[in-house]
């Protein structure tokens, strides 16, 4: 299927204490919901008056939102959707992807902004809350020689520019930084 292509969404089927009826009612909104997933709307197209769309109650041709809309003519402006741009176009369609799903997830301002710092922060690998420099936060990578010495040489498991020669008892970033573990 077409991922521009909508389907309907599931339905809430958090009633209390749900009848016979209303139950094989849902399993048939899930059937009808899951038969269009499944073909796609290009061969079971959603039209007002149809039982099956009836049924579902809901407007499969959801307009998209403003944030969507704004960041595929910004994507588009930037030429990331051209062939000869970054990854030939790819790098555009996903990142419209991305913005599909955080636009569909609904946030508030105050949730995007919290949701969005998060998700940068793990795309760039750089950890939530500050390193432990516990044994177990080390990778053994290899072994160096130091001063007519060969030493073990271990990354930091959860921040890739932090290095050490005795699992975090002592350590250094990349950045200059060094610390000992209290």
């Amino acid at each position: 299927m077409n991922e521009d292509e909508a389907t309907p969404a599931p339905l809430d089927l958090a009633v209390a204490d749900p009848t016979p009826d209303e139950l094989r009612i849902a399993e048939l909104e899930e059937a009808l919901r899951l038969t269009v997933e499944y073909v796609g709307p290009a061969v079971l197209p959603a039209q007002p008056g149809w039982a099956w769309f009836d049924a579902l109650g809901t407007n499969v041709h959801e307009p998209e939102s403003n944030l969507v809309t704004y960041a595929e003519d910004e994507l588009r402006l930037a030429g990331l959707f051209d062939e000869g741009s970054a990854c030939d176009g790819m790098i555009g369609n996903a990142v419209l992807d991305l913005v599909k799903l955080f636009a569909k997830q609904g946030h508030s301002g105050f949730s995007a902004s919290i949701t969005t710092d998060i998700a940068n922060k793990l795309m760039r690998y750089e950890p939530l809350t500050p390193l432990t420099y516990a044994e177990d936060e080390w990778n053994h990578i290899a072994d160096e020689m130091v001063a007519d010495e060969q030493r073990p040489l271990y990354q930091n498991r959860r921040k890739s520019d932090v290095f050490s020669h005795d699992h975090g008892k002592t350590w250094y970033c990349l950045d200059g930084t060094k610390g000992v573990r209290e």
